[in-house]
């Protein structure tokens, strides 16, 4: 059996070397003995391509182009092993004419299209003349038609970016521009999938809802605070008016020198309106956070407080508050308190790039303005329990009317590194060409749009939230501050923001026509690096000298001169219903001079008797009653055996009338013009319960509409006292025994 199984195996291994010596000797016959084999023809229209070496032509011949196609035919000439050629020939298309492919980067002197056509993007059109073979062109050219409009075809990238107007969407995608079922006043704000921006034009979002309306006039942006005390006798006040400011770079005013800031124009108004001269303790600088912690080897924020000017999270706004009642003397009242911040804690980095979506500054926004806010006003009312509070807003700081180069410049100083990312967007925003692989053309333009819009967006969406959320803190700390807190809303335009047509705000300075106020001081104190490093920067870091620069650029995008007037006449708006109150703390009203046999009859409110005493004791009685304003004094002996004093609540009209005396109490000139009428557009005529000048102002002060009026004394033409409100301003002519004002805030 051993013997059987031996001869078989010698049997298999003979039987496969017979196999491969035959296979061998064919292929010796074949390389000796080579066959013709009659080769597919190659090189024209619809053939394979030549294999090399195979002609002097190349793959295709002249008017023909390589197309890729793996086995397209056996190579001619030697080929035992059946080697095939790897394309087919195809005519050369022409390109660039109507219905024809676009012309590649350096196939045509006119570029994809000839004149009057446009480039529909089509992959794989044809077969670029000038590249390597498989590159094609990516589009066709077509008859020029209009794009973008209601109704149109959208335009294709090398047209113009966005693809279609403004408001407008493709739908379907690549069809038709059109509205899409949202962003028109009263419906839905649009969501990002749907387009950008969320409403149209100059709409504002409210509550998802698209509304005709700036943020500040709408219904959640009202406070309503308690109205002033009731009038204090005249003159009582011997301390200073006095106004502390907190807050952040806002509220101190960056870029502006001192009464230029907002919080100086309020101080100028309530001096001119009140008679008096207002003290400013500025505790707000630049970078101020509500709160923050402090470092774990510094005891006391003060030690970290740099110059306003100088970007700094320290002092807090918090510890600001401590820091300002230090500066005020034992025993002298707080008046009115200026605060505004919490964009720090939403970051301005945040609020302005096109990479952050507007959700996410949404819920930023709400965290950092609303209860932190409510718990700091609560802090200032309990720290200064008599002053007035006003809380400021904030503005968009950038839209769409931004002007595009600008936006950009201030984005990369702010902070936001577009540069950094691998997008369209990103390289377009720092001006860098973005070109069709294929077309040469540029596309940046479009998407630097796109940057802008979306950075629009979101720092709308900080607009909207921060008004909201700052003004339901001023509400809700109102609960248990008695009411102090009000809420002056600046209402910037889309034409107002940063490089806006119209804008409010710094731009970055340049070290000329564009520079702040106080660029050249600044300029000079971010140089100090111990100051900055005070301020949080670390001197060993690659940010360091970027943190110098935004020291010395620190003014861009915040109020100038016109925005903070705008900012100090929303102030003044919330603090006119005051302007008495002060004015009758500060200024002590005059008597005038005894009016000898001269009677005023009418409206007494209360009669004294004064036994045997003189009038000088009637004149005296009137001074300190808040409502006398004239008085009429009979001697002992004209009417029963004791004199009598009447005091008036007006000031009837002068009469002749023996041995009788009577006077006037003389109103404080401060805001008041005496003597003056201001005639016409009157809107409103109001009879007056007594003769009082401060009851006409006060009408026009708690009507929005006025915005001046005349007074007329009981008995000059009829028999009460008149009030006259007017809008606009009419102009003012003397006119004795009248009285006329301008409201603050119109002045």
């Amino acid at each position: 059996m051993f013997f059987h199984f031996a001869i078989s195996r010698r049997v298999r291994e003979a039987s496969h070397l017979l196999v491969l010596l035959a296979a061998g000797w064919l292929l010796l016959v074949q390389v000796l003995f080579p066959q013709v084999v009659v080769a597919q023809s190659c090189g024209d229209d619809g053939q394979r391509a030549c294999c090399v070496g195979e002609t002097n032509f190349g793959p295709c011949r002249p008017g023909n182009v390589e197309i890729p196609q793996p086995n397209s035919g056996r190579c001619g000439g030697f080929n035992p092993f059946g080697i095939q050629s790897s394309g087919v020939c195809v005519a050369q298309t022409p390109c660039g004419g109507e219905g024809q492919r676009a012309c590649c980067v350096g196939e045509a002197n006119f570029g994809a299209c000839q004149g009057g056509l446009a480039q529909v993007p089509q992959p794989n059109s044809g077969q670029c003349s000038n590249s390597l073979p498989g590159i094609q062109s990516s589009g066709v050219c077509v008859a020029q038609t209009p794009c973008g409009g209601e109704g149109q075809r959208p335009c294709n990238i090398l047209e113009r970016l966005p693809s279609c107007d403004a408001e407008l969407v493709e739908r379907p995608l690549g069809v038709t521009c059109v509205h899409p079922p949202c962003g028109r006043q009263g419906e839905q704000a649009c969501t990002i999938a749907e387009r950008i921006p969320s409403c149209d034009g100059s709409l504002v979002e409210s509550g998802g809802v698209c509304l005709a309306a700036l943020p500040c006039t709408l219904p959640d942006a009202a406070v309503i605070a308690a109205p002033p005390p009731d009038l204090p006798r005249s003159g009582i006040r011997k301390e200073p008016f006095t106004m502390v400011v907190l807050g952040d770079s806002v509220s101190w005013g960056q870029g502006l020198t001192g009464l230029n800031k907002y919080s100086g124009w309020v101080a100028k108004a309530i001096e001119s309106a009140v008679g008096v001269q207002v003290k400013i303790v500025m505790a707000a600088h630049s970078g101020a956070q509500i709160s923050a912690s402090l470092p774990s080897n510094v005891p006391d924020e003060k030690q970290l407080a740099t110059p306003g000017e100088v970007p700094n999270r320290f002092p807090t706004i918090e510890g600001q508050v401590d820091l300002a009642a230090e500066q005020i003397p034992p025993g002298i009242p707080v008046d009115l308190v200026l605060v505004g911040g919490c964009i720090n804690g939403v970051g301005v980095e945040r609020i302005i790039s096109p990479f952050v979506s507007a959700e996410e500054v949404v819920e930023a926004t709400r965290a950092a303005c609303n209860i932190p806010v409510m718990e700091l006003l609560q802090k200032i009312g309990s720290r200064f329990p008599n002053a007035r509070i006003v809380l400021t807003g904030y503005y968009p700081i950038i839209s769409n009317s931004s002007n595009l180069t600008d936006v950009g410049a201030f984005l990369a100083t702010a902070g936001v590194v577009v540069g950094s990312v691998g997008s369209a967007v990103g390289s377009a925003t720092l001006g860098v060409p973005i070109l069709d692989p294929v077309t040469g053309a540029v596309l940046g333009t479009g998407f630097t749009e796109v940057a802008r819009r979306l950075a629009a967006m979101n720092a709308q969406a900080f607009y909207v939230v921060a008004t909201s959320s700052l003004a339901q803190a001023a509400r809700s700390a109102n609960k248990s501050i008695d009411g102090r807190v009000s809420f002056a809303c600046p209402q910037f335009g889309p034409d107002n923001a940063y490089a806006g047509p119209d804008t409010w705000l710094w731009l970055i300075p340049d070290g000329g026509t564009r520079n702040d106020q106080v660029y050249d001081s600044r300029n000079q104190i971010c140089e100090d690096d111990k100051l900055l490093v005070t301020a949080g920067g670390r001197p060993d870091s690659l940010t360091f000298n970027l943190h110098r620069i935004k020291c010395k650029s620190a003014s861009s995008g915040h109020p100038n001169l016109l925005g903070a007037e705008v900012f100090g006449r929303a102030i003044l708006h919330e603090i006119e219903g005051y302007i008495p109150y002060w004015r009758a703390q500060f200024t002590p009203e005059i008597m005038g001079p005894a009016e000898p046999d001269t009677d005023r009859l009418g409206e007494d409110y209360n009669h004294v008797l004064l036994g045997q005493q003189g009038w000088d004791l009637c004149q005296a009685t009137c001074a300190k009653d808040q409502q006398c304003q004239s008085w009429t004094y009979a001697p002992a002996g004209w009417s029963g055996p004791e004199a009598h004093c009447w005091l008036k609540n007006g000031m009837p009209l002068p009469s002749n009338k023996m041995s009788l005396v009577s006077g006037v109490k003389r109103f404080s000139e401060a805001g008041l013009e005496i003597d003056i009428d201001r005639p016409g557009l009157d809107y409103v005529n109001i009879a007056l319960p007594s003769s009082d000048p401060r009851l006409c102002e006060a009408a026009c002060i708690r009507d929005r509409t006025c915005g001046a009026w005349t007074y007329a004394p009981a008995h000059r033409f009829g028999p009460q006292a008149l009030c006259w409100l007017k809008n606009p301003v009419p102009a003012s002519f003397q006119a004795d025994g009248l009285i006329s004002g301008v409201k603050p805030s119109r002045r």
